[in-house]
C-alpha cells in the first residue's frame, strides 16, 4: 500500500508543480491528477478498514463527526451539485474575490459556505424524509418473501 501512497502523491505534487509553472498539457495533468486522487482515496479506505481498533485512523473514522458525516453523506453526495451549479453557473467566486480582493479567499470561503449549506439540506433531508424510507427496510428482509429451500 505504501508504494501506492508515495507514487500518488509524487503524482499529485508533480501536477500541482507543473501547473504553477506552465499551461500546457492541461487536459493530460487533470487526468494524472484525478487518477492519482482516486489512488489515494482507494489507499485511504483500504487504510482505514484494516488499520487496529486502537489506531489513530480507526478512532478518527469512529469518531462522532466522522459518523454524523456518514449519516448524512447521501444527502451530501445529492444536494451538493445544486450549490456547486449554481456557484459555477453565476460565477460566485470572482464576485466575492471583487468584494474581499483575493481569489484564493474567495474560493475558501465559497467552499466553506456550499460545504455548510449542503450539510444543512442533507440533514433536513435525512431528518424529514431519508430516515423514514429507511425504517421501511424491516418488510424487504432477506427472511421476507423468501420460500422455504429457494435462494
Amino acid at each position: 500500500m505504501r508504494p501506492m501512497l508515495l507514487a500518488a502523491l509524487v503524482v499529485v505534487a508533480l501536477q500541482f508543480g507543473l501547473h504553477q509553472v506552465t499551461e500546457s498539457g492541461v487536459d493530460l495533468m487533470r487526468a494524472l491528477r484525478s487518477g492519482a486522487l482516486h489512488v489515494l482515496f482507494a489507499v485511504l479506505l483500504l487504510h482505514a478498514l484494516f488499520a487496529p481498533a486502537h489506531s489513530l485512523v480507526a478512532r478518527f473514522f469512529r469518531s462522532p463527526a466522522m459518523v454524523s458525516l456518514g449519516k448524512y453523506s447521501y444527502g451530501l453526495y445529492v444536494y451538493h451539485h445544486f450549490f456547486s451549479h449554481y456557484m459555477l453557473r453565476h460565477g460566485t467566486e470572482f464576485k466575492v474575490a471583487r468584494a474581499v480582493g483575493s481569489h484564493t479567499l474567495a474560493v475558501a470561503i465559497q467552499a466553506v459556505i456550499g460545504m455548510a449549506a449542503s450539510m444543512v439540506i442533507a440533514w433536513v433531508s435525512y431528518e424529514w424524509f431519508e430516515k423514514y424510507f429507511l425504517q421501511l427496510k424491516r418488510f424487504w428482509s432477506p427472511s421476507v418473501g423468501r420460500r422455504e429451500g429457494s435462494r
